[in-house]
């Protein structure tokens, strides 16, 4: 399959800031989808926000976020996100997809997420047929779970150094242009 128009659905936003630990979750997944987008522009790909960056006191919906995507017909929908858990220990990322039955998205998923593993450990490839970004789409979609902002180890490299997970993510999806 050949991927062209990526949609990049950054996480939480406004009134939700996600998860909150050594850092707040959208204080990485912003960044990390902003340098996506800017990444995938430069090798030639078409990215697109699923939403713009929501005023503080608003929300944008899964279902707006999801709509946006499907209309404007994206090859694949990445939705950027980072963990938080009680036990400051959690560490690592993972990547979720709807099904395993989803194979252009298992494909993908398989390839990235040992690049988003960087130094800290890789939790794999997992499923989940709740989350409303991976049933609603029509396009192959991925949920990336950067790393866990409840760990102080995982928060530093998601602040510093997430621009190497980007750019590995984007040499991933060079193989499909």
């Amino acid at each position: 399959m050949t991927i062209r128009k990526v949609a990049i659905d950054r996480g939480h936003g406004g009134i939700d800031p996600g998860a909150v630990g050594f850092v707040r979750e959208i204080d990485v997944v912003y960044p990390w989808g902003n340098a996506l987008f800017a990444h995938l522009l430069l090798a030639g790909f078409e990215p697109f926000f699923t939403h713009e960056d929501p005023r503080p006191r608003e929300k944008v919906s899964i279902g707006a976020r999801v709509r946006q995507a499907n209309r404007v017909g994206a090859d694949l929908f990445i939705s950027v996100h980072a963990n938080g858990v009680e036990d400051p220990r959690a560490t690592g990322s993972e990547v979720w997809i709807y099904r395993r039955d989803s194979a252009f998205a298992f494909e993908i998923a398989e390839k990235v997420a040992p690049v988003l593993a960087m130094t800290f450990p890789d939790r794999g490839v997992k499923t989940n047929t709740s989350f409303g970004v991976l049933r609603r789409t029509k396009m192959p979609a991925v949920l990336l779970e950067t790393g866990f902002v409840t760990n102080e180890g995982d928060a530093r490299f998601l602040i510093e150094r997430y621009l190497e997970q980007v750019t590995g993510v984007v040499d991933v999806l060079r193989g499909y242009k």
